[in-house]
This record gives C-alpha cells, structure tokens and sequence, in this order.
C-alpha cells in the first residue's frame, strides 16, 4: 500500500472533511504506521499538500 493509497481511502470517510489539517497529517502518519508503511515527514507534507488543494 502506498501513501496515496492510504490518503484515498482516508479522504472517503465524512469525518476527515471535518478535522484540521494538521489532524489529517496525524491521521495519515498514524495509519501508515499501523499499516507498517515506511515514510517520512516530508513525503506526507508533499502529498498532504496536493489532497489538501483538491478538498
């Protein structure tokens, strides 16, 4: 699974419209890590960015 993968099916669900984004950042970073998806910081805050403009 990748980190868009994990953004995708997060953006699904109605409650992550209604948190910050700073929220969904811990959200992202949490689920990667319980799906056991290496990352860094700087991968999310790039991708966060894109899905962020397209909400």
């Amino acid at each position: 699974m990748t980190t868009k993968e994990i953004i995708e099916i997060l953006k699904e669900s109605p409650l992550f419209e209604k948190i910050t984004s700073q929220e969904k950042y811990e959200a992202i970073a949490h689920t990667m890590e319980v799906a056991g998806v290496e990352y860094s910081s700087e991968d999310i805050k790039e991708i966060v960015g894109e899905v962020f403009t397209a909400l």
